[in-house]
C-alpha cells in the first residue's frame, strides 16, 4: 500500500500543482492514501475533495511553520497536523495571524527594497507567487524579473534577501507549543515535519523529546531529502520515545523540475493506523464514485 503523507499544491505559495491536478497525478503514480500538507492553509482540500479519483484516500492535513529557540536563536520548524477539524476556530487563528504575520514581513521587506529600486512593486511580487501570501521566493522572482539581480543566487546574497542581508527581515511565528496546542484542540496528530532537513534546524533527541512532553505524536523521518543515516537516527529516536513514523515525497506535481516524485518515500501502514487512532477531528476523504 502506497501512502505519501506529504504533498504540497500551489496554494503553499512555492511552484506547484493546483490540488485537483496533484490528487489525478497521485493515483496514476500508485498511490492509494496521500495528505495535501499546503503551508499556512486548508485552502486547497475542496478542489482535491471534488477532483479525487476513486482508487484514492485524502486526510485533511495542514502545514504549520513555527520557532522553537535553539541556542538562544528562533529556529523555524514545520509542523504538519493530519485530521485536523478544517473550521476549528483555535486552529484556524493561529493559522490566520501566522499567514497576516508572513503578508507584513513580505510587504516591509519589498518597501525597503523599493525605496532603492522602485522597479520593484507590491503588485509585480504577487505575480511572482503561486499562492496567496508571497514570500522570499515571490520576492527573489521579481528581483530578476526586473533585472534588478542577475540571478536567484544573487537575490538570496547577503547584499539582498539572504538571512542576515541589506533586505531581509526575520521571521515572525507561533511558538511550537502554541502550534502543538491548535493541532491538537482540532482533533489533529502533530508530525514533525523533515526533521533533517538539509540546511535547516537539527533538533537533537532530547529537544524531539521536550515536544514529544508538548504534544507531539511523530516524526516524519521517510524523506527523499533525509539520508539514510539521518533515517535511521530518527527512526531509533521514534523508538525510544514511542513516537509514529511517517514518510512522504514534498512532492508538488511532477510538472515541477525540482519536486520529487510522488511516493519517493511513503508511511507504513502500521504507522498510518496509528494517525487513524489518534486523530479526532476528521476523517479520511474518499471518492463518492468509489
Amino acid at each position: 500500500m502506497a501512502i505519501d503523507l506529504h504533498l504540497e499544491t500551489s496554494c503553499s505559495g512555492h511552484p506547484g500543482e493546483f490540488p485537483e491536478v496533484l490528487v489525478s497525478q497521485a493515483a496514476r503514480a500508485g498511490a492509494e492514501i496521500v495528505a495535501i500538507a499546503d503551508r499556512y492553509t486548508m485552502e486547497g482540500l475542496d478542489a482535491a475533495r471534488r477532483a479525487l479519483p476513486s482508487r484514492l484516500t485524502l486526510l485533511p492535513a495542514v502545514t504549520v511553520p513555527c520557532a522553537v529557540v535553539v541556542q538562544e536563536e528562533y529556529r523555524t520548524i514545520e509542523l504538519r497536523g493530519y485530521l485536523i477539524n478544517p473550521q476549528d476556530r483555535l486552529l484556524l487563528d493561529l493559522i490566520g495571524r501566522a499567514r497576516t504575520q508572513r503578508e507584513n514581513r513580505a510587504r516591509t521587506m519589498v518597501a525597503m527594497i523599493a525605496a532603492d529600486h522602485p522597479r520593484l512593486t507590491w503588485l509585480s511580487v504577487t505575480r511572482q507567487s503561486s499562492g496567496p501570501i508571497p514570500g522570499r521566493p515571490a520576492i527573489a522572482r521579481a528581483l530578476l524579473h526586473h533585472e534588478i539581480v542577475a540571478s536567484l543566487t544573487r537575490a538570496y546574497s547577503s547584499d539582498w534577501i539572504g538571512t542576515g542581508g541589506r533586505y531581509f527581515l526575520p521571521k515572525r511565528q507561533p511558538g511550537a507549543g502554541e502550534a502543538l496546542t491548535a493541532i491538537r484542540a482540532a482533533g489533529g496528530v502533530p508530525i514533525l515535519g523533515w526533521p533533517r532537513r538539509p540546511h535547516r534546524v537539527q533538533l537533537t533527541a532530547a529537544q524531539i523529546a521536550d515536544l514529544k512532553h508538548a504534544g507531539l505524536a511523530g516524526l516524519e523521518a521517510d524523506h527523499p531529502v533525509h539520508p539514510r543515516p539521518a533515517r535511521e537516527m530518527l527512526h531509533r529516536i521514534a523508538a525510544e520515545h514511542n513516537l509514529i513514523v511517517t514518510g512522504g515525497s514534498g512532492s508538488r506535481g511532477h510538472t515541477s523540475t525540482r519536486s520529487p516524485r510522488i511516493t519517493a518515500a511513503v508511511t507504513q501502514k502500521i504507522m498510518y493506523e496509528r494517525i487513524l487512532a489518534a486523530g479526532t477531528g476528521s476523517e479520511p476523504i474518499t471518492s463518492p464514485l468509489r
